[in-house]
Formats: structure tokens, C-alpha cells, sequence
């Protein structure tokens, strides 16, 4: 009997191995279309992981939401492997994404610039002339003589200089850059030489600077006209305010202040075409009333008295000038720009 059993207990194991054969087929082709070549079974739900061969340049990785900002540039988060930024936990719950697995980079967008205080020399200028003009007692001290605005335009043509703008200063307190070696012009008042004798030297050398002008006293003896100022704005040049009628601001009412600053603007517009954005306090006196006023009426940036070379971002209507007088010689005016 036991020779007649073995042959059925042989038989029984072939079936056993049989069995046992093709559960494991099943189970080996289940798996093959479960784990497509090239993706992590260990990735957590929601993190799909890419290889290094990775999606297309360019393209969200499978799996990530549309975020529909396509229209704001490059994507902060496009992948060079996977849809999780830099510093997340892309490990999964049975360890760590397998080898050859490239990392995420997070392109993070520049930040905004940090408005700095920029130094720039304004110079403030009021007449240029042989003599002073009949403009009161103050005018000798406030006169250029002419050879020497003549020697003080060359010496900044010859030494790398490059005149700027006012709305040039601003912007560079926000980041822009300026060149080498920066400088502004600014004149006050409006006076007559302005334009016959300032403005034909600054032509000669290419400047271009801001004349802050009366307009009150716009066309009357003394002061250029409107027609003036206007071939000065078609050449470059920029018109500013400095009032109507040139008060002291801190001794007005804020019905007159108002006028002051609105009216002057309106006028330069009508008569000019541009609209001014710089303003020129009278005789440099302001105080925080008249600091609103300017700024509600809707002035970018205002020049002041007070000397100076650093134009802080936090105070554009408090802008300090170097005050240019006469008999200054070259050696001088060279130490004035540093």
C-alpha cells in the first residue's frame, strides 16, 4: 500500500506547485500595469514625482492643479522633477523617493527694490548774466556771471558728468540706475537771462535743466515770456512751479495756498502743453501744511533751500540743493559736486 500511495501524493504536490505558479503570474502582471516605468510606487497621495527625464521644459508636472496665472510669467514653481517645492516633505510613507529622482527647485521672484537715499548735487541757480538784473538788493549774490556758468558747463562736459532730471532722481531712489557721476540743474524765478543766456550754453553742451518760474510774473520786464518758455519745454528743457505770485507759503491761509500751488500748475499747462511735476518752494520756506498742500495738488517731488546732496526716498518734497554764487572759481565748484 505505501508503494500505491506515493504516486498520488506526487501528484498532489504537482498541483500544489501549479497553483502556486500561476497566482504569482496574476500577481506579477497586476503589478506591471499598476507601476508604469519611471514613477515611484513609495510617492504619498497627491505628490506625483518625476524622474530626471521629467516632463517638457516649461510644463506643470501631471497631477498639479492649474493655477491660471500663466499670464504673470514663468511659473515659480516649474519643475525640474517634481510638483513639490524646495523645503517641503516630498518623502513618502515607506521612505524616501528612489534613486535618480531629481530634486525640486523653487525659482523664487525677485523681490521689490527697497527705496534707498540716493546722492545727488541739485545746483540751484537763479540769474546768469554779466550783471545782476534790477531785481532787488539780494540779486548780486544770486547772479552767475556768465564766463563763469560758461566755465562750470564745460568743467562738467569735460569731467564725465551727466545732467539728469528731477523724475531721474526718483527713480533711481527706487532702483534705476544712474550714471557715473549724476547732477541736476535747477533755476530759479524765471528771470529774462535764463533764456538768452543760460539757456543757449546749456544748448551748446546738451544739458537740459529745471526752471522753476513765477507765472504771475510770466511776460512782464524782467522775466521770460510764454513763448519763451515754451521753445525752452520743445528743446528739453522742463518748467516747474514756483508759485503764482511767490509768498511765503507758511504765512498764507489754505484757501491762498491752494491757489498758489493749483493755479501756477494750470497756467504752466495751458500756456506750456506740460503739465508740472516739480515745485519750488518761495524763498525755501515750507513747514508740513505746505508740504500736504503741495502733495494734494499733485506735485511728484519739490526742491528746497536747504543744503545737501542725499535725496531720501521718504521725503521727495523736502529735496535739498547746493546754492550756486557768484566769483565761485572751478577748484571750487569741483569740490561743491563731491
Amino acid at each position: 500500500m505505501e508503494d500505491g500511495a506515493r504516486p498520488q501524493v506526487w501528484a498532489g504536490g504537482r498541483l500544489f506547485a501549479l497553483v502556486v505558479f500561476l497566482l504569482a503570474a496574476g500577481v506579477t502582471a497586476v503589478l506591471g500595469v499598476a507601476l508604469p516605468s519611471g514613477v515611484d510606487a513609495s510617492a504619498a497621495d497627491g505628490a506625483v514625482i518625476a524622474t530626471a527625464s521629467g516632463s517638457p521644459s516649461g510644463e506643470a508636472p501631471a497631477g498639479r492643479p492649474d493655477t491660471g496665472e500663466t499670464s504673470r510669467g514663468a511659473d515659480p514653481f516649474a519643475v525640474r522633477g517634481t510638483s513639490t517645492p524646495t523645503g517641503s516633505d516630498s518623502s513618502t510613507s515607506d521612505g524616501p523617493a528612489s534613486d535618480g529622482v531629481a530634486s525640486a527647485e523653487l525659482a523664487v521672484p525677485p523681490s521689490p527694490a527697497v527705496p534707498t537715499t540716493v546722492k545727488v548735487p541739485i545746483l540751484m541757480y537763479h540769474y546768469v548774466n554779466k550783471e545782476p538784473p534790477p531785481a532787488g538788493p539780494y540779486a548780486d549774490s544770486l547772479t552767475v556771471r556768465t564766463h563763469e556758468f560758461e566755465e562750470q558747463m564745460a568743467f562738467l562736459a569735460e569731467n564725465g558728468y551727466t545732467v539728469i532730471s528731477l523724475p531721474e532722481l526718483t527713480a533711481a531712489q527706487q532702483g534705476a540706475a544712474l550714471p557715473e557721476k549724476p547732477v541736476i540743474l535747477t533755476f530759479d524765478d524765471g528771470g529774462a537771462d535764463n533764456y538768452t543766456v543760460a539757456f543757449p550754453i546749456l544748448r551748446r553742451h546738451g544739458f537740459t535743466a529745471t526752471f522753476f518760474v513765477i507765472t504771475g510774473k510770466v511776460g512782464t520786464e524782467g522775466y521770460m515770456t510764454w513763448e519763451q518758455l515754451k521753445e525752452m519745454d520743445a528743446a528739453g528743457m522742463t518748467i516747474g512751479s514756483h508759485t503764482v505770485s511767490h509768498p511765503d507759503l507758511t504765512g498764507v491761509g489754505v484757501e491762498r495756498l491752494d491757489k498758489e500751488l493749483n493755479e501756477s500748475c494750470e497756467e504752466i499747462l495751458r500756456r506750456v502743453g506740460t503739465a508740472p511735476t516739480a515745485f519750488c518752494y518761495p524763498s525755501g520756506a515750507f513747514n508740513g501744511t505746505v508740504i500736504e498742500a503741495v502733495e494734494r495738488a499733485g506735485y511728484h517731488a519739490a526742491v528746497t533751500t536747504k543744503p545737501g546732496k542725499e535725496a531720501k526716498p521718504d521725503a521727495p518734497f523736502e529735496l535739498p540743493r547746493v546754492r550756486m554764487r557768484p566769483f565761485v572759481p572751478v577748484v571750487e565748484f569741483a569740490r561743491l559736486l563731491q
